[in-house]
């Protein structure tokens, strides 16, 4: 079976990967400590980080080996399923909190095993501002300028996926991007307030962090980095320690 392309995903944490669809699967037993799941779907993930050569790490040279995420829905989560949809947006937004907490890695093990228990988040806080500053900036960096290169638009970063996976009103994401344009690390087109555009201040305070990363550091992953100097808009060294 040929694998469906769903779309590139970044996250709060920096993560960048492609998410392919390989096939459903319908009362697989996930794991022995995992309940038997009512529906599960297969995706493979690509690491796109290391090919697009952001990671810039002489123990990193291209990219982390692609890991498969089987992500599984329990009777209560796939009742409340409405269209493909909605499973496709629940199955991404797990897999987007699942780097953010840890759960997943690009590395060792290869094969990952996700529940999702219920259709509806357990815990509904928003992400603070500064969590949503750093989400846009590396969404804008990837989305607005190394992806898709450079585009009138830019990256979409409001829309109804960030929303969901960040938790919070179109205004308030909206905001968070208002402030960032008025600080110059990105550009809103004039046309359309939900897009922005990486400006070179964005792009070369991005570049710089990773060529100052001490040799004792060296070899662990992204979100290691971002532990040791702060995630982007909290305290990256230079220029982006100023977006706080």
């Amino acid at each position: 079976m040929g694998l469906t392309f769903c779309g590139n995903y970044v996250t709060i944490g920096g993560e960048c990967f492609a998410a392919f669809f390989a096939e459903m699967l319908t009362k697989p037993r996930l794991r022995e400590d995992v309940p038997t799941s009512s529906l599960s779907a297969k995706y493979p993930l690509e690491d796109l980080r290391g090919e697009f050569g952001v990671f810039l790490l002489e123990d990193n040279k291209g990219a982390h080996p692609n890991i498969e995420v089987l992500v599984g829905f329990n009777d209560e989560a796939h009742k409340s399923l409405e269209n493909v949809s909605q499973f496709v947006s629940l199955c991404v937004k797990r897999m987007r909190r699942a780097f953010d907490e840890g759960e997943l890695e690009f590395g060792k093990p290869l094969y990952f095993v996700l529940l999702i228990e219920s259709g509806h988040d357990v815990d509904d806080r928003p992400e603070s501002d500064e969590r949503i500053r750093q989400f846009i900036l590396h969404e804008v960096y990837w989305h607005g300028y190394k992806l898709e290169h450079i585009k009138a638009v830019g990256a979409v970063v409001v829309d109804d996926d960030n929303l969901k996976y960040l938790k919070v009103s179109e205004f308030d994401l909206k905001r968070v991007l208002k402030f960032l344009a008025l600080q110059g690390w990105v550009e809103i087109p004039s046309f359309d307030e939900a897009c922005a555009r990486a400006t070179t201040k964005l792009i070369e305070a991005y570049h710089s962090s990773f060529r100052e990363i001490p040799t004792s550091e060296k070899g662990g992953n992204l979100t290691q980095i971002y532990n040791v100097y702060g995630a982007a808009g909290c305290s990256w060294p230079a220029a982006i320690d100023r977006v706080r």
